[in-house]
């Protein structure tokens, strides 16, 4: 139980840092709602809303960067 607990606190710990690191513009919100878009296609409605409820689009344009995607 612990590993889950401390792999929780540390997602949430890195996202919220990463709003404060992050400064998104225009493009980020672009890149942000289409990979919103392509995780619905993909996943469904259900991963979309777990997305919205975590906050993590606007996290997506470093993600994609930190792995590599051009």
């Amino acid at each position: 139980m612990k590993p889950f607990l401390y792999f929780g606190l540390g997602l949430a710990g890195g996202l919220v840092l990463s709003k404060f690191l992050l400064a998104p513009g225009t493009c980020c919100d672009r890149v942000a709602a289409g990979v919103r878009d392509r995780v619905g296609e993909e996943l469904g409605v259900g991963a979309q809303a777990a997305g919205d409820l975590l906050g993590i689009w606007d996290h997506t344009p470093g993600l994609l960067d930190l792995f590599g995607v051009e």
